[in-house]
């Protein structure tokens, strides 16, 4: 960096030693003289403070602008301190979240991908791209590699096409001697196990339908009518006879908390549900099926408020999931299938009529 004052080089202080100096501090050095410490022969630093921001610290952007990458996967914060030039990077705390970062769901979005499996992370901090991915901690789980199943008898998982109503054999697995009656069924997010409820006998089961086997865990007692976990791997569940909340312990089946189940603070009689975990909302649901509705259960208190209403008389054989896709829920009613907004707008669709009556939906893994 040349002096214009004269023949002399100009040598900039780089208090954060990046390379590159502040313009404001800048000490003309003659030809043979040694440059103070600390110095750099440029003044290009727009924060000399950050030695995260300097000329090129997000080639991803630009190769020459002067943008912070506190993250450092090579894309500019988009709100940087004054004197700084934004860039495209909606959370530059994290070097999973940048535009592009889930390329399956959208080349260009800047959203949050940190299992690597080009899918977006539903829970996300404001400002960063709502994806559809709700298990980003899981590259197996994921929009592209998932079936909408339902536990059949003889332990048969059918796959559901929502589009045609089709129930088709996907994979069976092994039932333990005894009667077999699945209503409600759950992924869970640490393992990718599927939990069960087997209310012939009043035991979760668990097993991986890729595989077959399955376990028996322990008698709970209980009348489980829905099963859903939450990304921290409690599995919540609704007993429709004591019309409690319930938590159970994924290890061995019991329950280890209850709570009255209410709508608004009032106590209400729950005859048929389904269960399923809104990942964008972070909501319990549970469908009301006396009442054709779908309830966000708080899981502290055990209150419930109404976030859809669809006004379908009684519904008898019901399941329930959350798509992240269209971030709508699917439920039945025996052979009706419903797609249902959860906007408070109480619209639906019923895209097809089911193949066969079922008890329960919920989205799996495929098997490859």
């Amino acid at each position: 960096m040349t002096d214009p004052t004269g023949g002399s080089d100009l040598w900039c202080v780089d208090a954060d030693m990046d390379g590159y100096g502040d313009g404001d501090q800048c000490t003309p050095v003659g030809p043979g003289d040694t440059p103070p410490p600390g110095t750099v022969n440029n003044g290009d630093d727009c924060d000399d403070g950050d030695p995260n921001t300097f000329p090129g610290a997000a080639p991803n952007d630009s190769p020459d602008a002067c943008m912070k990458d506190a993250d450092g996967d090579d894309w500019g914060d988009d709100d940087p301190p004054p004197g700084v030039e934004p860039g495209s990077d909606c959370d530059d705390d994290d070097a999973a979240t940048f535009p592009g970062a889930a390329e399956v769901e959208d080349p260009n979005a800047c959203m949050r991908d940190e299992d690597d499996d080009g899918w977006g992370d539903t829970n996300v901090p404001p400002g960063v791209g709502v994806g559809s991915d709700c298990y980003d901690n899981n590259p197996d789980l994921n929009p592209a590699d998932r079936i909408l199943y339902s536990v059949l008898d003889n332990g048969v998982i059918g796959e559901v096409d929502p589009m045609s109503g089709m129930v088709s054999p996907y994979k069976t697995v092994n039932v333990p001697m005894g009667q077999w009656n699945v209503i409600t069924a759950a992924v869970s997010p640490i393992d990718g196990l599927i939990y069960a409820s087997n209310t012939a006998k009043s035991r979760i089961v668990t097993f991986d339908y890729c595989v077959g086997d399955v376990i028996e865990l322990a008698n709970h007692g209980r009348a489980i009518c829905g099963l859903a976990f939450t990304p921290d791997g409690t599995l919540y569940a609704v007993d429709q006879n004591a019309d409690e909340l319930v938590v159970f312990d994924p290890m061995t089946g019991m329950v280890t908390d209850a709570k009255e189940l209410t709508v608004n603070g009032q106590p209400f009689n729950l005859q048929a549900c389904g269960m399923a975990y809104d990942c964008v909302s972070g909501e319990l649901l549970v469908t009301d099926g006396q009442n054709s509705r779908i309830l966000s259960i708080d899981p502290m208190s055990g209150d419930s408020t109404v976030v859809a209403d669809v006004d379908e008389g009684t519904w008898n054989s019901v399941g329930l999931e959350y798509d992240p896709v269209s971030k709508q829920a699917y439920t039945c009613n025996g052979t009706t299938l419903y797609q249902i907004a959860l906007d408070g707008s109480n619209n639906f669709t019923k895209p097809s009529v089911l193949s066969q009556s079922l008890n329960d939906l919920a989205y799996g893994p495929t098997c490859n």
